[in-house]
């Protein structure tokens, strides 16, 4: 299986992170995944968004969760990034949503709820995933782990994906009591033997946030399913020069069979 390029916070290193142009500039770089985050405004909105305090992306003062939609659909989440990218704006999930129904990629849904704990936040994320017929395309991760049970309560076919920074010991263990569907480990703590521990134990597996080639090179060598990084682009090369292409042999009788080539 050629392994999932997931684009963190869409196209990152290159456009506004969180916004449509990422994501579209990610898909167009050669992602066939996104990354993104959501929290909820005051009155209830799902909107993608990775602080908490909105000032180092719009230079506005306070908390998101403390912003009406209409306040927060105002915000330029465009100029930090540089003036010619000034007006971007916050989306909501149901823009991304939008966007991907009809693409053959997966969407991985951070839940950002460690720190302030949004009420109802994964019954929200769950329904307008319904809403869209979504659910195989998406998978849900957060480091609040005890919220991943309540996805599976709400919908328990969704993937869900344990988000760590710690190395784990025998994390499959811990997935079982969890009842996720994969992890989603801090890049640097991932070797071969977890690799293939969590294949073992059915889990898959994808590191973030990787953006040195060399290191993209390593996690695909020892068989990571994806990995999430700023550089699309990058990972998208390099995906491709390694994956096998097949090649057409005839045979005496005629008869074309498919070879791989190393």
């Amino acid at each position: 299986m050629i392994p999932r390029i997931i684009a963190h916070r869409g196209f990152s290193s290159l456009f506004p992170e969180n916004t449509m142009m990422a994501f579209r500039e990610a898909l167009a770089s050669g992602a066939t995944g996104l990354e993104c985050d959501v929290q909820l405004t005051k009155d209830g909105e799902i909107v993608i968004f990775h602080d908490e305090d909105v000032y180092r992306i719009t230079g506005n003062r306070g908390l998101l969760k403390d912003f009406s939609w209409d306040e927060v659909s105002r915000m330029d989440a465009g100029r930090h990034k540089g003036e010619k990218f000034r007006g971007e704006g916050i989306p909501r999930l149901q823009n991304l949503l939008e966007l991907i129904k009809n693409k053959d990629i997966v969407l991985n849904i951070e839940l950002k709820n460690g720190i302030i704990p949004y009420p109802n936040l994964e019954k929200k994320v769950v329904e307008m995933v319904e809403k869209f017929n979504l659910g195989p395309k998406v998978i849900i991760s957060s480091f609040n782990h005890p919220s991943l049970l309540t996805v599976k309560d709400h919908n328990p076919h969704i993937k869900t994906a344990l988000l760590y920074f710690a190395r784990m010991y025998k994390p499959w263990i811990y997935t079982t009591e969890v009842g996720v569907d994969g992890i989603h480990p801090f890049w640097m703590g991932v070797d071969g033997a977890l690799v293939k521990g969590a294949h073992k134990n059915g889990l898959f597996i994808n590191p973030f946030t990787v953006n040195n080639l060399e290191d993209m090179f390593g996690l695909l060598k020892i068989g990571v399913d994806g990995i999430i990084t700023d550089y699309p682009d990058r990972l998208s090369q390099l995906v491709h020069e390694h994956t096998p292409k097949p090649r057409v042999k005839p045979l005496q009788d005629k008869t074309i069979y498919y070879r791989y080539q190393k």
